[in-house]
């Protein structure tokens, strides 16, 4: 899911501080804890505007809430994330935040306020979301994410690694000299024993063409016992075979009669 965090400029005159352009992109990806509940995390963009040649260091306080349909406060995390923006030739340099929150499945409206303390600017965001509960389903997927290497600047960096294997990025739009790998954690629930599963991952082009596909068997003791029982699936996309364009990349996962999907798009350039 995909919403705007915009934090208005911090002026134009000559020694003021670097300005936030007003653009952030918040994904929220839950992604199971082996009990029914997910952790949410969140990945914020910002672009910062006159960084010229030095390396400048910024600071970020985060507040995130959840409230449930009923109004009531289910979850909230505070955070003051520390960087410094690396020059990157051009008048502007990006940077991405990590942070998650713990919550049951259910419905919430995520409400997100960031400051930004060189420009000492204030925005928020809300979003609508769904926490699903992976015990249920017979077969389910995670949402899809993506990682790229070299990536912008992102703090804390070790935010996440006790929950996915790869650190998580907004961006969709991928240099062909990078390495992109998409991660997505396979379910088996609604109290099944562990079952074969058959992952496929396809990038087709804008024209509906299929540009590469991989296919792998997961036998049963591969899967982590739950419940959920759940596999990390991780895959290298070869971007540097691909020409410039739009793309689909398509997850998709079968066991016996049951299958599930996700996709999503991005951009080689």
């Amino acid at each position: 899911r995909h919403a705007r965090l915009l934090l208005a400029p911090a002026g134009g005159r000559d020694g003021s501080p670097p300005a936030l352009r007003g653009r952030s992109v918040t994904i929220d990806e839950p992604v199971g804890d082996g009990a029914g509940g997910s952790r949410l995390f969140e990945t914020r963009m910002f672009v910062v505007d006159r960084l010229g040649k030095l390396r400048t260091p910024e600071a970020v306080d985060i507040v995130t809430r959840a409230i449930s349909d009923s109004g009531d406060l289910r979850g909230s995390a505070t955070q003051t994330v520390q960087l410094v923006l690396r020059p990157t030739g051009g008048s502007a340099a990006s940077y991405e935040v990590l942070s998650r929150i713990e919550l049951k499945p259910g419905r919430y409206s995520l409400r997100a306020a960031a400051h930004a303390r060189t420009a000492d600017k204030t925005g928020s965001v809300y979003c609508d979301i769904d926490v699903p509960d992976y015990t249920k389903p017979r077969l389910s997927l995670s949402g899809i994410i993506l990682s790229m290497n070299p990536g912008v600047v992102t703090a804390p960096k070790d935010a996440l690694s006790s929950l996915i294997p790869v650190v998580p990025t907004t961006l969709r739009e991928f240099d062909r000299r990078g390495t992109l790998t998409a991660f997505a954690r396979i379910y088996q629930g609604a109290g099944r024993p562990p079952s074969a599963v058959t992952a496929t991952v396809r990038v087709v082009d804008s024209a509906g063409r299929s540009m590469f596909e991989s296919i792998e068997e997961i036998g049963p003791s591969r899967l982590v016992p739950g419940p959920p029982s759940s596999f990390d699936w991780k895959v290298a996309v070869p971007i540097d075979r691909l020409r410039e364009g739009r793309y689909l990349l398509i997850v998709e996962a079968k066991a016996g009669a049951d299958a599930v999907r996700r996709d999503v798009r991005f951009t080689a350039r």
